[in-house]
């Protein structure tokens, strides 16, 4: 079985939100209501999404990122 892994920096680790709701107000502007898809760290050009809760990473931290195939 093989795995890989990658030393890396992390660059940004953000709270992620998606409109879940909208409408238009009497004087024509836009009502939006937001609620949180969840934090994400990203490394260049790849985002993860690491759940509700916000992650103890901080940018610039270096970390692993490791892949293995299991047997389900």
């Amino acid at each position: 079985m093989y795995s890989y892994a990658w030393y890396t920096q992390i660059d940004d680790v953000v709270e992620r939100e998606v409109c879940v709701c909208g409408r238009k107000a009497v004087d024509g502007s836009a009502i939006l209501t937001m609620e949180s898809a969840g934090w994400y760290v990203r490394f260049d050009n790849l985002l993860i999404r690491l759940g509700d809760q916000r992650p103890d990473l901080q940018k610039g931290d270096m970390v692993k990122i490791s892949i293995q195939k299991v047997n389900a």
